[in-house]
Order: structure tokens, then C-alpha cells, then sequence
């Protein structure tokens, strides 16, 4: 294979952990390539360090911008210098998204002549997503140039290149499904002393927990010993807990906060509940299914492609509660326990995935993997 140098951009800022999981994940690309630089977005207030090695050829380098709105031109300064000192290495600019990240690699494709190779871990196709700010507005539209350039595309799920290929027209080879599956371990399905719907979740707004508490309350008039768990934190932690005193369900609902290790909660759960406006994969969902939990969902991320395999999912459309709360009481009525499917497009091993990677590379630069 060639000397490749990948020069990747993102935003990811745990990467300054250097025992993070996503450092681990960085030292694992770079032994697939001679040479590899990642450019992170950050703000001065974030303290990063400007430089970090993470082996003797993978070197992060973080903007440290004074304000979000300098990120880009912060970004593509690096970038020229790195670019300048890699003349004699075959270069391929890969960008952590088709929004900021992916502006700055398609100004640099388009300077230096460089193959730019685009990821999408997100729903860009959800109205939600499209609604919800208008910076995603303008994401979108920069989106369209950025995917336009691109000679690679990797998402995180089938549903993500069906609506690249309806519509920005791509063609299907362009596109590598890749999700990544992370390090868990499921145990066993075992029936707990009492009953209860699980929430594994971010507390952010796209994530549409107030709804799954209205929801949650319809299912109390019939199972008033019901409980749900909801474990995860974030921004709309306070706003949450309000919503479940005032709607009088704080007997009911507990908020466990980060939980380090969640497979003892799958094992037991009645059933997943995910409320979620939209997703990329949805890791929560395939969690559940490696387990053999039973999952009640919205259409996002790979529902799906698990409704497709025939797990027991109820998949519904955001707007049917009615749907959903019938289907948490199906579940809370008796313990199930479910068997796991194989979705063919999940790497079985790292080495697989990592393989899978590097060959969505290659298939920006036009070359193959031997």
C-alpha cells in the first residue's frame, strides 16, 4: 500500500485525554497509515494543549481559537503547514463531519488538489435535525458543497447512505457504512426483583426525554409500580426533573447520572425506551439488542435495519405516544428475553473495523487495499 498521510479534522476534544477511548481509537488508524495529523476544534477557555503526539506518527494539533467563529481560519492555518511538510507522502484530508470540519477540508481539497474523504455519524436527512437551530440550517447547505467534493463517504448506518444516494444523487459505491460499536459486554437476560423501562440517553434536547416522560405517565394509569431508570446526564438535566415533579411522576422515575458500566441494566430491564428525534446509529439501541432487551423506539438510527432482522422492537413515528405506551405496558406485563441479530454492516472485531476504515480511505485516494 502507499505512504498515506491522512490529515483528519474534527472536533472532538476528549482526544487531548491521551488514555481516552478516542485516542485509543486514533492509535489504532495510525498503524493502519505512514503518517497521521488530526486537527481538533477548540476554544482557549477549554485548556487544551495546542500540540499532542500520540505515537511517533500521529501528532493532534488543537486550534485554541479565541471564539468559535475563528475555528476555520484557525483550522486551515494548520493545515497549510502540515500540507507544506508532507509534499513527498500521498495525502487524503478526512473530516469528522460535512459541516465546519468538512468546509475547512473542502477549501484544502480544493487549494492543494487533495482527496477529501467526509464521515457522518449524524441523521442529516431528520426534519429535527434540519428545524432545530438555524446554524443546522446552514450546516446543511454547506453540506451540499462539502459531499459535492467528496471522492469518499463514510456513515453510520444504512439508513444515512439510502439518503445520501435519493438525495444528493451519490452513488452507492462512494459510501462506506462503518458504525463504531465501542467496547461493550453484554451479560445475561435476568429477571430483576422489580420491573423497570430503561432510558440510556444523553439529557439533550434532540433526545426528546419530555416526551418520553408524558409518555411514561400514560403507561402509571395502568402499571403505577412501574419504574423508569434514566441513566446518562447533560444540559437538560434540571429542566427534567421539574417536568417529572410537576407532572407528579417523581416517585416513579430515577435519574442515575453516568453509569459506568450498563449491562447490568439492559439484563434486567423490561424494556429499552428511546424517544430520540433522531440519530446516527443509535449505540444505545444496539446495545439493548446485544443484551436480548427488548426495545421500544422511534425510527431512528438502525430501528430499522433491527425491525428488518425481526428483534423484538416496536419502532414508531415521533408523534405516535399512543404507540409507545401501549407497547412499554406489552413489555412490563412479562420478562422477556430476546435473541440478538447480526447486522452484516457492524465490524465483528476491531481489526475488521479498522480494515473496513482503511479501505473507505483508499476509496477517497482511488486505490485499494492489498
Amino acid at each position: 500500500m502507499e505512504r498515506i498521510t491522512v490529515l483528519s479534522i474534527g472536533s472532538d476534544r476528549m482526544m487531548a485525554d491521551v488514555n481516552s477511548r478516542v485516542a485509543e481509537r486514533a492509535r489504532l488508524y495510525g498503524k493502519a497509515f505512514h503518517k497521521m495529523y488530526t486537527i481538533v476544534f477548540s476554544l482557549k477557555q477549554h485548556h487544551t494543549p495546542q500540540q499532542v503526539s500520540l505515537g511517533k506518527n500521529i501528532e493532534l494539533f488543537f486550534t485554541n481559537s479565541n471564539h468559535r467563529s475563528s475555528y476555520i481560519f484557525d483550522a486551515l492555518h494548520i493545515a497549510k503547514k502540515i500540507i507544506q511538510q508532507s509534499q513527498n507522502n500521498t495525502l487524503v484530508i478526512s473530516t469528522q463531519d460535512p459541516f465546519e470540519a468538512g468546509l475547512v477540508g473542502l477549501l484544502l481539497s480544493k487549494k492543494f488538489n487533495i482527496p477529501l474523504h467526509v464521515q457522518i455519524h449524524t441523521d442529516i436527512g431528520s426534519t429535527f435535525f434540519r428545524t432545530q437551530s438555524i446554524l443546522n440550517r446552514v450546516r446543511l447547505f454547506i453540506a451540499r458543497f462539502v459531499l459535492k467534493q467528496a471522492k469518499g463517504v463514510r456513515v453510520v448506518s444504512p439508513g444515512i447512505k439510502k439518503y445520501l444516494v435519493e438525495t444528493y444523487g451519490m452513488s452507492e459505491s462512494q459510501i462506506t457504512v462503518l458504525p463504531i460499536t465501542g467496547n461493550f459486554q453484554p451479560m445475561p437476560r435476568h429477571e430483576p426483583t422489580e420491573y423497570y423501562v430503561l432510558m440510556v440517553s444523553r439529557l439533550e434536547k434532540e433526545k426528546r426525554i419530555d416526551r418520553a416522560l408524558q409518555i411514561f405517565k400514560e403507561v402509571l394509569v395502568k402499571k403505577p409500580d412501574l419504574i423508569l431508570k434514566i441513566a446518562g446526564k447533560g444540559r437538560e438535566e434540571k429542566k427534567l426533573k421539574q417536568l417529572v415533579k410537576k407532572i407528579g411522576i417523581e416517585n416513579n422515575v430515577q435519574f442515575l447520572g453516568d453509569v459506568q458500566d450498563v449491562a447490568l441494566l439492559y439484563a434486567q430491564a423490561s424494556c429499552l425506551l428511546h424517544a430520540a428525534a433522531y440519530e446516527g446509529f443509535g449505540m444505545v439501541l444496539y446495545e439493548a439488542m446485544q443484551t436480548g432487551c427488548p426495545i421500544v423506539t422511534t425510527r431512528v438510527g438502525i430501528a430499522s435495519d433491527l425491525q428488518e432482522k425481526h428483534y423484538d422492537i416496536t419502532v414508531c413515528d415521533l408523534k405516535d405516544t399512543d404507540k409507545m405506551s401501549r407497547a412499554i405496558e406489552f413489555y412490563a406485563s412479562e420478562f422477556k428475553k430476546s435473541h440478538p441479530v447480526n447486522l452484516e454492516f457492524v465490524a465483528s472485531d476491531k481489526d475488521i473495523y479498522i480494515k473496513h476504515y482503511v479501505q473507505s480511505i483508499c476509496q477517497a485516494l482511488g486505490t485499494k487495499l492489498v
